[in-house]
């Protein structure tokens, strides 16, 4: 015989499944927002959950989107565009995630970031330097980083004799 379970959508019981999310890892408002209304909250119960994790300091997107950027900049080597998406994707407003991540990822650490990856891509044998060189512009814009850092990346690989420079694009 079949059982059925009955969801008792209370505001104990929002909080305690915001609880158990924000055990699993820590989440942005959006992320909890969505969560709850998914598991069947209403709107109003879900605002007042919010609130309460917000007064418990709980839940603090500001300090979210300071904890991913560190985590996925220890984690990953990425530019500014790629983490500024991610916690967009994440629920974070455009300008808080563009106040987080110019704060955290200076253009040095940026260059250096995207200067660390080009030197793990190498030519491969009887390839064109043209070529090789949008390969890596397209590895690394795949990756978040500007045109900008591209092409002094493009100039110091050149610098570093590690291309023609006459052939840089």
């Amino acid at each position: 015989m079949k059982r059925l379970r009955h969801n008792i959508f209370t505001e104990e019981a929002g909080w305690q499944y915001a609880l158990k999310l924000l055990g699993i890892r820590q989440r942005s408002e959006q992320e909890i927002n969505t969560a709850l209304q998914k598991k069947g909250y209403s709107q109003e119960l879900t605002i007042a959950i919010i609130n309460r994790l917000k007064a418990a300091n709980l839940l603090d997107d500001r300090q979210f989107a300071y904890n991913w950027t560190n985590y996925r900049l220890s984690n990953r080597l990425v530019g500014r565009n790629r983490l500024k998406n991610e916690l967009r994707q994440h629920g974070i407003s455009a300008s808080l995630a563009e106040e987080v991540v110019s704060t955290v990822l200076t253009d040095a650490i940026e260059l250096d970031n995207a200067w660390i990856l080009a030197q793990r891509y190498h030519q491969r044998p009887n390839e064109s330097t043209f070529r090789y060189c949008q390969r890596l512009a397209r590895f690394l814009q795949q990756r978040g980083f500007s045109n900008s850092i591209i092409s002094q990346v493009l100039k110091k690989v050149a610098a570093n004799n590690l291309i023609d420079s006459d052939d840089l694009i």
